[in-house]
């Protein structure tokens, strides 16, 4: 079944008077069936979410306004949970998760240090346990939860942004996103006398109106 309502604009295809905002992406379904959209950054799901038959779905770009970040630790030994917020710029930043010891007592913390991979998400567990990391990118509708394996660091590739699209049970190749400023076509073709979708990327001209077309 479809998401909720809110995800989608019910609008038609042919209404050519719609404009996408500044930076947004549109996605046009021009098929007669709900398609579900799985948007990934650097491999891992940030908004699973619909788009109506005969529709169009805005996608705003990630903007770059700082990530907002939880960190959460679960203490097997203690049965206690830590879940501690941050604030992560888009470049050049790591985020650090470690156990202390304080007068005996044990403590987890985080903190932020400067990272040498440039446009990554960089995080760092220095705890003998699993960190799991929730994130949301504001002004967007993209969220992210990553857990970190003890003693290791996990690279996100912030602009390895990809889509995939299933129609009717049919899940379509995987379409890299490399521009925001077009379209993404979702069309029905006919394969052995069946309809079959596709999916197509179209760039857009000064007033919003599709132009060229590459078929993925």
């Amino acid at each position: 079944m479809p998401g909720p309502p809110g995800f989608f604009h019910h609008l038609r295809i042919d209404d050519m008077s719609h404009r996408q905002p500044k930076c947004a992406l549109r996605i046009l379904n021009q098929t007669t069936a709900p398609a579900r959209l799985r948007f990934r950054c650097g491999g891992l799901l940030v908004w699973d979410t619909w788009a109506a038959a005969g529709g169009i779905l805005t996608v705003p770009k990630m903007g770059e306004r700082d990530i907002q970040a939880m960190a959460i630790l679960h203490d097997p030994r203690t049965g206690v949970a830590y879940s501690l917020p941050s604030t992560l710029a888009r470049n050049g930043v790591r985020l650090v998760a470690a156990i202390s010891v304080d007068q005996g007592a044990e403590r987890f913390g985080i903190e932020q240090e400067a990272c040498e991979h440039l446009h990554h998400l960089c995080l760092l567990n220095l705890t003998a346990m699993d960190v799991h990391c929730s994130l949301h990118f504001p002004e967007s509708p993209f969220h992210m939860k990553v857990v970190v394996a003890p003693q290791a660091e996990q690279l996100i590739k912030l602009s390895d942004m990809t889509v995939t699209a299933t129609v009717e049970g049919i899940t379509l190749a995987t379409l890299p996103i490399r521009h925001w400023d077009g379209d993404i076509l979702i069309s029905s073709s006919r394969l052995d006398e069946q309809p079959y979708p596709n999916m197509t990327f179209a760039t857009s001209d000064a007033h919003g109106f599709p132009r060229a077309r590459h078929v993925f």
